[in-house]
């Protein structure tokens, strides 16, 4: 008997612990504590926010994957979750999730059969990278990126869980070295590319 419940405890400690992997947690040490003042904050915040709803409607380059006539970009919202900044407010790291009418959205096969077109809003969830230039803002969109989920929180709670916590063990040849709540980030060389 005092076996078995050894075997569930482990069973247990294993499955808990397999969920979370992946999971790299940022030391305390390199934590990115940047913390602007409200006013600036809410400046940025607008400004990013007009210019990528503004791209997001001419469906710009960044925005490749929301072309007509598979999206209907009209009624398209983006939404910023998290902005994070370095220490001279001049580079941010800004989580997005767009919701977006899908068009070409089908019903699960019925017998076989492709069930009929039922337009529906998803969510996307995107990071970008920005660098402001002359008081501009130029982005360039991070190639992870999480998709077409119904609830915009579910979106949201993956895009943060890679972005927060499993970014660093995806790591790549000069990419992926550090989840984007470290400040090492700030001198990775994506930013090279600005």
């Amino acid at each position: 008997m005092k076996n078995f419940l050894i075997m569930i405890v482990y069973l247990f400690n294993t499955s808990c612990s397999d969920s979370q992997q992946n999971h790299v947690y940022t030391p305390d040490e390199y934590k990115n504590n940047v913390h602007l003042p409200k006013d600036k904050y809410y400046k940025d915040s607008l400004s990013i926010i007009n210019d990528l709803t503004t791209r997001l409607k001419k469906q710009d380059e960044i925005f490749y994957a929301y072309k007509a006539p598979v999206v209907d970009t009209t009624k398209s919202q983006i939404l910023i979750d998290t902005i994070l900044f370095d220490s001279t407010a001049n580079k941010a790291i800004i989580l997005t999730v767009v919701n977006f009418l899908d068009l070409n959205y089908y019903r699960k096969e019925i017998n076989g059969k492709q069930g009929i077109a039922n337009p529906r809003i998803l969510f996307d969830g995107h990071a970008f990278f920005a660098q402001r230039r002359k008081n501009k803002w130029e982005y360039k969109i991070y190639y992870i990126h999480v998709g077409k989920y119904e609830k915009k929180a579910e979106c949201l709670q993956r895009l943060r869980e890679i972005y927060f916590h499993e970014l660093k063990s995806l790591q790549e040849a000069d990419y992926n070295r550090y989840n984007i709540d470290d400040k090492r980030i700030w001198q990775e060389p994506i930013w090279n590319q600005f």
